[in-house]
């Protein structure tokens, strides 16, 4: 598999009981360790969240499950799931360890 590839996977919980297509990376991080991305969406009956991150945030996780950080929607530009491995990385570093 190569260090950076793009993955349609589908989410069960579209509020209109429909999956849809969301995008999941997977990336090497400039020390070689992989890690994968995806979009997150709070859903609206959902738990409340921090006003930063209302509209939805990427969930970064080492493949290994190690560590796990998430960064703003807001934060991020709207084609990240194209970016090259080490702007992806250099986004992974500006999220917040959770």
């Amino acid at each position: 598999m190569p260090a950076c590839s793009a993955l349609g996977v589908e989410s069960a919980h579209d509020p209109q009981h429909q999956p849809r297509q969301v995008a999941l990376r997977i990336f090497a991080d400039r020390d070689g360790r992989q890690w994968r991305v995806w979009l997150v969406r709070p859903s609206a009956g959902g738990r409340a969240v921090r006003p930063s991150f209302q509209d939805g945030w990427l969930c970064f996780e080492r493949l290994d499950g190690s560590c796990r950080c998430r960064l703003s929607v807001k934060s991020a530009p709207d084609d990240w799931d194209n970016l090259p491995d080490d702007r992806l990385d250099v986004l992974r570093e500006m999220a917040g360890t959770t």
